[in-house]
Parts: structure tokens; sequence; C-alpha cells
């Protein structure tokens, strides 16, 4: 279990908001060819969904689940259990080394912003510049606050160093901003403050948490283990082997779980968050 999606898992955790109960509103995000829709109410509540895709993250009540086919997961419990299977993806600290004026204007999703060039270090260690649109709406630093909570607190549950997001917070609160579009990397298309109902975060079943990996290798380990035994005797009696029988099955069960793991997982962070955050967070947050 070395997917991209796990290395994600080991960077990320569950997902609080920042702001205030007055936040409420939808957006839509552009990333290459790819659109996401954030919704949240609150500080509590999120959601995201990629266009095309069934499923959706879903933050409430403190907690990061994915939602898709009916079965929700705790995508908290999943990183927990899988943040000490993945190698650390290198150095974390990330800041903002300089954020200047450039005179002109743009306007994104009919906000009109000022362009800044932003100097900072990413997750790499490495100094980059890019050109960012920035705007003081109110609908914008909402947003702002919204997914910088967001993505603090996903740093946080695993263990990793939250305060890299401080300081592109921090940078940004001082000059009453937020963001329009990260580079070439992501856009706002729309963005309004309407009501989201609460039904829209609601989960559609009990959360499920996956099956603790080391739990099924201890099992099918005792279930070989049981096999030959019951393999010597099926050999000396010329019966079959419960013991065989049942360690194939948990064999067989541990590939099956294995494999919804990472498909569920893999759908639902590869097509969800890292199609709308993924590039641009990357950039000031690192994995």
């Amino acid at each position: 279990m070395n997917s991209p999606t796990m290395k994600w898992l080991a960077g990320a955790g569950l997902a609080i908001g920042m702001a205030g109960s007055a936040l409420a509103g939808v957006v839509q995000m552009q990333n290459g060819n790819q659109v996401s829709t954030v919704e949240y109410r609150g500080d509590n509540y999120l959601r995201m969904s990629s266009e095309g895709q069934q499923g959706y993250m879903l933050q409430r009540d403190d907690k990061l689940y994915m939602v898709t086919d009916g079965m929700v997961i705790d995508a908290g419990a999943t990183m927990k259990m899988f943040s000490g299977m993945v190698p650390d993806s290198g150095p974390q600290a990330t800041a903002i080394k300089s954020m200047e004026k450039t005179g002109r204007h743009e306007t994104v999703a009919g906000i009109r912003g000022r362009v800044w060039m932003v100097t900072y270090t990413d997750h790499k260690g490495r100094e980059k510049t890019d050109e960012v649109v920035l705007s003081g709406d109110k609908r914008v630093i909402e947003l702002r606050d919204a997914m910088m909570g967001f993505s603090k607190t996903m740093l946080k549950a695993s263990g990793k160093d939250a305060s890299q997001v401080d300081a592109v917070f921090n940078a940004l609160r001082e000059k009453d901003k937020g963001y329009l579009r990260f580079g070439n990397e992501m856009k706002v298309v729309s963005i309004s403050d309407e009501n989201v109902s609460k039904s829209r975060f609601e989960l559609p079943a009990e959360p499920t948490t996956m099956p603790n990996m080391g739990n099924i290798f201890s099992g099918s380990a005792n279930a070989e283990a049981g096999a030959s035994a019951d393999g010597a005797e099926a050999s000396a009696g010329g019966g079959f082997s419960l013991g065989k029988l049942f360690g194939q099955k948990a064999e067989r069960q541990q590939d099956r779980v294995e494999e919804r793991t990472d498909a569920e997982v893999d759908q639902q962070t590869d097509n969800v968050v890292d199609k709308a955050l993924d590039k641009a967070f990357n950039k000031l947050f690192g994995k």
C-alpha cells in the first residue's frame, strides 16, 4: 500500500474550520480541465466534490469523511492508520518571503482583484515566485478562512507541522486579502455567499473505519500456522484441511480489503481534493 494517495494521507488529517459562524457559501475552483465545488457552512461544515465524480469529501464535527456509493469512510482514522507506513516526504518548513504589488488588476469570477508577485519557500525548501490575484471581497476572505483551516488541521492530525499554514494565513490576513487565482495552477470560477442547507453535510450512513491492517496480517499468520498443522493431519488422514481453508479465506479477505481501501481512498482524495487543491496548496503548504 504505497500509492500516491497513501503519501498524501501521511501528510493529511482531520479538518476543522477557522472562521466564525457567519461563513457560508458555494465556490467552484478550476484546476486544468477539472472543476471542483466547495460548499461550507459555519466553522464546522465543508463539502468538496469534483465534476464527473460521484463521491465527495465531507468535513463536519471536526472530522473528515470520504463518501462514495452510499458508504462513509472515516478518513481521519484511515490517515492515522497509514501515517506510520509511509516515509516523510521531505522538509515541511514553508513560508512566504515577500508579496509585491504589480500595479495590475484582474477580474476573476466577476470580482476585481489586484495582481501580486508572491515569493515563497516550497515544501522542498526551494524558493519560488508566482503571480497571485488577491481580493478583499468578503466572499473571498471567507473562502480563505475556510480553506486555510481545512489545510491546517489536515497537517496537525497527522503530526505534521501546521505552523506553515499559519505563516501563509497570517500573511494574507495582515493584508486583509483572500486569493482568486494562484499562478496558472488554480483559479476561482464562481463564488457566492448563498446559504447552504445543513442537509448537504449529513452523513448518508454510519462511518466505517477501515480494518486494521496489523490485525489482518496477524490473523492471516495465525490461520496459516493452523493450516500447517491441519495440513499434516490431512496428509496422514486423507481429509481436507479446515485450517488451510480458513488461511486461504483470510488471505483473500486481506487482498479484498487492501484493494477496496486503495480504490476508495484513491478515488476520493485524487479526484476530489487533489484536483482542486493539490497544486496550489502544495506550493504553499507542501505534502
